[in-house]
């Protein structure tokens, strides 16, 4: 596990280590999850920056879906608690441990990807073969036909 001493601690569970990337509305940090030694990752979302983009209603929407969804309780609405749990685990879905905020940030902690971002990888190594661009659609087709069920 890499050392992430150079941050600060979130809510008393995660350690904040470097910057690994930036999405739209803000940035994506290594963390050490304290509680378990694990590592994890966690995105910075700025609300200043939804508010600005007009992005706020929809933005709103998708965090209470996601903490709907993780909620413990919602799996007693589902007769099969099994399914419940499948709604969130899948190989080719990334893992949303929880979702914490602020009055000016929002923090998705979720799964640790170490190979990076599939379009990272694509511009560092140019053209793919075709086994390898096969393997990585069967993987996203999956993951979509999974999440639209």
């Amino acid at each position: 596990m890499e050392d992430c001493s150079r941050g600060g601690v979130l809510d008393g569970r995660y350690e904040l280590g470097r910057v690994l990337g930036y999405v739209a509305f803000g940035k994506v940090h290594y963390a050490c999850r304290l509680r378990f030694e694990r590592s994890d990752a966690i995105k910075v979302v700025d609300k200043g920056a939804i508010i600005r983009y007009g992005m706020k209603d929809h933005v709103k929407s998708k965090i209470s879906t996601i903490r709907m969804v993780l909620h413990p309780n919602v799996v007693e609405l589902y007769e099969n608690k099994i399914s419940a749990i499948g709604m969130i685990l899948h190989p080719n879905v990334v893992e949303l441990y929880e979702v914490m905020d602020t009055r000016s940030k929002i923090y998705l902690a979720m799964e640790l990807i170490l190979d990076g971002e599939l379009f990272a990888r694509i511009s560092r190594v140019g053209r793919l073969s075709e086994f390898t661009f096969c393997r990585y659609f069967r993987q996203l087709i999956f993951a979509v036909d999974f999440c639209c069920r």
